[in-house]
């Protein structure tokens, strides 16, 4: 079992939950990866968010994470809970989380593999709490990141994300696993979920970029149903997003 947690920059808040980021967990047999769990927190969010795509449809079974509602950014007591064949939601571990500092467990997690990933969730957990994790954002500046790693992670799964802000509204772009041919593999187009910080996490906007062209759209709008946003119809945010990717390489790098 592994995870890696990168914390994204934010707007300071004193008062968060969790500080926005994205984090893995992978399973190991062998020393291959076998089995990953995406997930991310949002701006504002109190949960770990688990990513919108495909991949994430065949994840491994893990629990969902509730917080106590005295929770608060230097304490928090966290429900582990997964649904059993009846329906229902089961408690199988709490835990006390205190930034920096091992999770207390009030109610430890069952031995074996299911009881790893509520330990390896609870290790993110405390990693992603606290107001103070990150840096403030700078105003009006597309900050790219690589995205979490774990040994095994094949690089379509990378996650690479960039951010800005106007000091109000937070953007972000996460990359999506890429489009490719089905006879060669061969790269035909970059894809990216937008996390806008004034919108539900619910409703994603959607990047779609190839050499010389990025299309944009936003939250509640579907590719398949909607044009993109024409360039003059874009907020200065969004622009930014958009010119910084459009600047960006198609391929990998190595």
């Amino acid at each position: 079992m592994s995870t890696s947690w990168e914390t994204w920059p934010a707007l300071r808040d004193e008062t968060r939950l969790l500080h926005p980021g994205s984090a893995l967990v992978g399973l190991h047999r062998d020393g291959e990866l076998v089995g990953l769990l995406r997930r991310y927190v949002g701006d504002g969010s109190r949960w770990l968010t688990r990513w919108p795509t495909g991949e994430s449809d065949r994840e491994p079974p893990a629990p969902s994470v509730h917080f106590s509602a005295d929770s608060d950014a230097h304490t928090a007591e966290a429900w582990f809970e997964s649904e059993c064949l009846d329906g229902e939601d089961h408690l199988v571990a709490r835990a006390v989380l205190t930034p920096r500092q091992p999770p207390a467990w009030i109610q430890r997690p069952a031995a074996g593999t299911d009881g790893l990933v509520v330990e390896a969730l609870a290790e993110l957990l405390v990693e992603s709490g606290g107001a103070d994790a990150g840096n403030e954002m700078p105003l009006h500046e597309v900050i790219a990141l690589p995205g979490p790693r774990v040994p095994g992670l094949h690089a379509d799964l990378g996650a690479r994300s960039w951010h800005v802000t106007d000091g109000r509204r937070v953007l972000r772009a996460v990359e999506l696993p890429p489009l490719r041919n089905r006879d060669d593999d061969a790269l035909r187009a970059r894809r990216a979920r937008i996390i806008d910080s004034t919108a539900p996490l619910s409703a994603p906007g959607f990047l779609l970029w190839k050499e010389g062209e990025v299309r944009l759209w936003r939250g509640g709008e579907e590719p398949l149903l909607d044009p993109f946003l024409a360039h003059r119809d874009q907020s200065p945010l969004e622009r930014l997003l958009v010119e910084r990717l459009d600047a960006e390489s198609l391929e990998f790098s190595s």
